[in-house]
């Protein structure tokens, strides 16, 4: 059984909010890099919700209680809840003398984490879009390859992680996902595509 478990939120449509968090059994552990931003905030698909819509209402004409008030409030920067006494994480235990070596525990496993497991949203959103498609330029998956021994037919795609789709003749098409030993004579046609790239030419060879 796992020690502890980890979550990640860092955008919610057009709204940008960078948080980490860790929990085990008992406690869960959340920092927040926007510590002035609510976790109930404006987001216009959300909003059409009939839910939403009264929420919205009650919060501007000062009707809602004191715990529901909370998920409209600044998060801060460190929230710490007791889940078997807390499951709706209500009552920030953060600032609380009384936890803090549940505090520093849970901070300290988020460190080891982090430090083993790399965290891309220290990137610009500007900056993965370049990297990704490079001058703004939509890569394509490189054609795969058909290797034929003693009948048995590899196929391997240079694209690391594309996926390959293949037919048998004029067979329909199929996503390759081991070797097949077609007929003698038959003519295999294969392409590769990688999400995000666009496909690769289709390449083709006839077995002996």
């Amino acid at each position: 059984m796992r020690e502890y478990v980890y979550a990640s939120r860092d955008r919610i449509d057009g709204f940008e909010d960078r948080e980490r968090a860790v929990r085990d059994h008992e406690y869960k552990y959340i920092r927040s890099w926007h510590p002035e931003k609510a976790t109930g905030h404006r987001l216009p698909f959300r909003d059409n919700l009939e839910m939403m819509v009264e929420m919205w209402a009650l919060l501007e004409t000062n009707r809602l209680n004191a715990d529901q008030r909370v998920w409209f409030a600044p998060t801060g920067s460190e929230r710490l809840y007791h889940l078997p006494s807390d499951p709706f994480e209500l009552r920030n235990l953060a600032a609380d003398p009384d936890y803090a070596g549940e505090l520093d525990r849970l901070r300290e496993a988020y460190r080891a984490f982090s430090g083993r497991v790399p965290d891309w949203s220290e990137e610009t959103e500007a900056a993965m879009v370049n990297r990704m498609w490079p001058g703004g330029e939509q890569p394509q998956s490189e054609v795969p390859l058909i290797e034929i021994k003693d009948g048995r037919v590899t196929l391997r795609s240079p694209t690391p992680h594309a996926s390959i789709a293949y037919r048998i003749g004029d067979g329909p098409e199929r996503l390759y996902n081991a070797p097949f030993r077609p007929m003698s004579g038959s003519r295999i046609r294969a392409r590769s595509i990688r999400y995000g790239y666009r496909e690769s030419e289709e390449v083709s060879k006839t077995l002996p």
